[in-house]
């Protein structure tokens, strides 16, 4: 690799190499905008080769032919839609940044000052 790195014209792009093992990497998440994109496709293709299927079918009044293209409309769908292609990874999710809350533990009180809230009054009224 290093070799191949270097005669790379700039090397801050990553190789075709490093985006096909991203491409096959299958922890890979599809984000939301990706599942639209993914479902959009696979109903695309479904209702086209059901469509081309039928009349296709009908001309030559051939079922296995009618089965044949359906079945083919069914695999490339599924082709095209269950890997998570990277256009489908090109919204990633932003998350909220993680918020610390204290605890009851976490929080002193002082001699004299009384605790609210509900865990006060059920300690209060068992202890």
């Amino acid at each position: 690799m290093g070799a191949v790195a270097s005669l790379k014209p700039w090397p801050d792009t990553p190789s075709i190499a490093d985006h096909n093992f991203t491409m096959l990497d299958l922890d890979a998440k599809i984000d939301f905008e990706g599942q639209r994109l993914s479902e959009k496709y696979l109903h695309l293709i479904l209702t086209f080769s059901g469509i081309l299927s039928f009349l296709v079918g009908f001309a030559l009044q051939s079922l296995p032919t009618t089965l044949y293209i359906l079945l083919a409309g069914g695999i490339i769908a599924s082709l095209v839609s269950i890997p998570p292609w990277p256009m489908y990874r090109s919204h990633p999710v932003k998350y909220l940044p993680k918020i610390e809350i204290p605890t009851d533990t976490d929080v002193e009180v002082k001699e004299g000052q009384k605790e609210t809230g509900a865990w006060a009054v059920v300690k209060r009224l068992l202890f």
